[in-house]
């Protein structure tokens, strides 16, 4: 195994791993929507404004990726890495609807 950044590592034979984007961007909407990973694989099939938030150019009718894909980077980051990841997500959502909303 080669490493990487971030204490995962790379393994280099089997399928590859779908790009960090994607995978970082399904945790995204996951969380921001509250979805299962079924409901998100279908949500992500139908909706175009969530496959561009995901990093594609054009709309996908096919599906590239299936849930396993997205519990097995799950698993390679940690309940320490989901976490922060849901962590960064809140306090960047906090921000965003605090700058659209000011009180002042």
């Amino acid at each position: 195994m080669t490493p990487v950044s971030g204490g995962i590592t790379a393994i280099k034979w089997g399928k590859p791993s779908k790009p960090i984007r994607l995978l970082v961007s399904l945790l995204t909407l996951k969380y921001l929507q509250n979805l299962s990973d079924g409901n998100l694989v279908e949500q992500w099939a139908e909706n175009i404004y969530f496959q561009y938030f995901s990093g594609e150019q054009h709309f996908q009718p096919n599906i590239s990726w299936v849930p396993t894909e997205l519990i097995a980077f799950r698993q390679r980051i940690g309940e320490p890495g989901v976490e922060l990841t849901y962590y960064i997500i809140g306090a960047y959502w906090d921000f965003i609807c605090s700058n659209l909303n000011p009180t002042s």
